[in-house]
């Protein structure tokens, strides 16, 4: 029933549809009212997947510049595909995390729970998604591939890495002065063996700058209750209003 709303939501956003067909990729439309109303000019999606949420931010905003990140071959093959012929959009395909190098990559039964974070008995719980397999991925710092002379406009930096968004902000503290707005995931029960929980990110974020403004797309599960959550955060000073 989910996806049947979701699906409904494209009526609006015509630009969405044909990933749809030729890929089966679903644009991220739950995030419609943040985009709506943020409008960034420059937006890093970490964690792209198959290019859900760039999907969104290209069919709401299309001057909006994407770099886009995600390590794992045969989704970042798909984000490839829905972006063809865009030269708004580049698609980088290693992690990032606050080291440069390799590292161990945690395939799930279901690609976008993948992580650099074993896979912990809580998400087997909440979800049922189990690890499958891993690989080794190159791995780089945020903050050694963009340049803040890069960043145009108003500036989104969306994390969504299955419980590694701490690693990834302690490696682009070079270039967050130039942020306006961190969108991320959160948890509130330990879903992956050592990620940070969402306490634990507003205290990150807030000696990072960045103040807790909105949170939404709420996920409940039988076992937890409340979840997950996206959490949205502005630079502090920055005027906001909540969406509707």
């Amino acid at each position: 029933m989910q996806r049947l709303s979701k699906i409904g939501s494209l009526a609006s956003l015509p630009g969405a549809w044909r990933p749809l067909f030729s890929t089966r990729t679903l644009a991220a439309v739950e995030h419609r009212a943040i985009i709506d109303y943020l409008r960034p000019q420059t937006v890093l999606d970490v964690g792209a997947n198959k290019g859900q949420f760039s999907l969104l931010v290209r069919s709401l905003l299309p001057e909006t510049a994407i770099w886009a990140f995600e390590p794992l071959a045969s989704e970042a093959d798909i984000f490839a595909r829905n972006f063809d012929g865009d030269d708004r959009c580049t698609l980088y395909r290693f992690a990032l995390s606050d080291t440069a190098g390799t590292a161990e990559f945690h395939i799930a039964d279901r690609p976008d729970s993948s992580s650099l974070l074993s896979i912990g008995e809580g998400q087997r719980s909440a979800y049922g998604v189990g690890e499958a397999r891993t690989v080794s991925v190159e791995v780089k710092r945020l903050d050694e591939i963009v340049m803040p002379d890069k960043l145009a406009g108003r500036v989104m930096l969306k994390i969504d890495v299955q419980g590694a968004e701490h690693m990834v902000l302690r490696g682009a503290t070079g270039i967050l002065p130039q942020v306006d707005f961190v969108y991320l995931e959160a948890s509130f029960v330990e879903l992956y063996d050592g990620q940070k929980l969402a306490g634990d990110m507003v205290v990150q974020m807030d000696e990072l700058g960045f103040a807790l403004r909105a949170v939404g797309s709420k996920s409940d599960t039988r076992q937890f209750g409340a979840t997950q959550a996206d959490l949205l955060f502005i630079r502090k000073g920055l005027p906001f209003q909540e969406p509707g």
